[in-house]
């Protein structure tokens, strides 16, 4: 480095430069940590802030807007779903993998509870099950049976009639 350098301002200037990348490089390094930490701690959070009944309600709430990332955060990796009359799945993938797929042709989606009751872990909501499709409202009468244990949802029932969607749901 000349004395050019030093009187340009170039030096200084370098410096500069480096200390934001250095700087920029350090926030992002503990913008990631802070991710994966959050990420971890959310069920943590939720077993020791929220109650049963909370996290299935959040849990609803984020699958009546269609946001399964959301949503699936508040199921166990070996949740097992079973939509009754029909298979069970395991998972989020396997929760995702059926409810996905039928939320599809729907372009609003409301799960009404009409009620709910809460015993320790288990969880029980009378829902009326309405989406809007291309066609109109279409309801459907649910009874969703939740157990939830350390913030999470390790069991996930709902019950209704299968000739009723059967009848109004697109092929």
């Amino acid at each position: 480095m000349d004395e050019e350098d030093l009187r340009d301002g170039n030096y200084v200037e370098a410096r500069r430069n480096r200390r934001q990348f250095v700087l920029g490089a350090s926030l992002i390094m503990v913008g990631a940590t802070a991710s994966c930490t959050t990420a971890a701690q959310t069920n943590k959070e939720n077993a020791m802030t929220k109650t049963p009944i909370e996290i299935v309600k959040a849990f609803n709430a984020a699958m009546e807007v269609k946001d399964y990332d959301t949503a699936l955060k508040y199921v166990s990796d070996d949740c097992e779903y079973t939509n009754i009359p029909m298979s069970s799945v395991r998972g989020p993938a396997g929760i995702r993998s059926i409810l996905e797929p039928f939320f599809a042709p729907t372009l609003e989606n409301r799960l009404v509870i009409i009620r709910e009751a809460a015993v320790g872990p288990l969880v029980f909501l009378e829902r009326l099950d309405r989406h809007l499709l291309a066609t109109g409202w279409v309801e459907l009468p649910v009874t969703g049976v939740y157990e939830v244990h350390n913030g999470l949802i390790t069991v996930y029932r709902d019950y209704f009639d299968l000739a009723t969607i059967q009848s109004k749901w697109p092929s």
